[in-house]
């Protein structure tokens, strides 16, 4: 991570392989007269292809060795609990981020490998947190690599492209655990509705009015 010309160019002749540049915060700016909106994204850099110093001064950024993957994985940490998706990017690009939210991200559950899952349970101890939402990559051989993790991160866009997910049932009854230790985080899952079910319900609506003594809650236990 840096805003140093010298420390980039010197990363780039020490990293013989390809590297990737991503902007710390993405950057949306809309087009004039139009509907049209340009949005950073990671992209692949080399010595070749750098702009002039006083640029990467302005512009500090993240530079890695890329993983030349298959598909990327997110995966949702929940206590004990372990969910990891495959995204497959229809277009192949490096960043499938903005090409998620435009629906041309294919997402399929997938079974989290054993050592994956032992490190995720280890670094979670490490680091005190109990709930994550983790990136990696997954190359041609087939080896996961770690990438992030964001302890806020967003899932619930993982329910509306594979609506199988569970995501939001499964958050709920993990969030509520103590209440009945008895059951496991999935026996529990079936006190609590849906993502679509939730978007279509009354309280969604209620929700939403603009006097917030008209909102109720309303049960969805089934």
């Amino acid at each position: 991570m840096c805003n140093s010309p010298a420390a980039l160019k010197s990363f780039l002749q020490k990293n013989r392989g390809r590297t990737i540049c991503k902007a710390f915060f993405p950057h949306v700016w809309k087009k004039e007269a139009s509907n049209g909106m340009a949005v950073t994204e990671a992209f692949e850099i080399s010595p070749t292809k750098l702009p002039a110093d006083h640029v990467l001064t302005f512009a500090p950024a993240i530079y890695q060795e890329m993983v030349v993957k298959q598909f990327d994985v997110r995966t949702v940490l929940m206590g004990a609990s372990v969910y990891s998706f495959a995204l497959h990017d229809l277009q192949g690009a490096l960043d499938w981020r903005q090409n998620a939210w435009q629906g041309k991200v294919k997402v399929k559950d997938i079974e989290t490998p054993v050592e994956v899952k032992a490190a995720l349970t280890a670094f979670a101890q490490k680091s005190g947190i109990v709930f994550g939402v983790f990136d990696f990559a997954v190359d041609m051989q087939g080896q996961w690599w770690f990438l992030e993790v964001n302890e806020e991160g967003q899932f619930l866009w993982l329910e509306e492209l594979l609506p199988s997910a569970k995501l939001m049932q499964r958050f709920l009854a993990f969030l509520t655990s103590s209440a009945d230790p008895s059951q496991s985080l999935e026996e529990r899952t079936v006190h609590f509705p849906a993502l679509a079910d939730y978007l279509r319900s009354t309280a969604k609506q209620d929700l939403r009015s603009s006097d917030p003594a008209n909102a109720r809650l309303v049960s969805t236990e089934r």
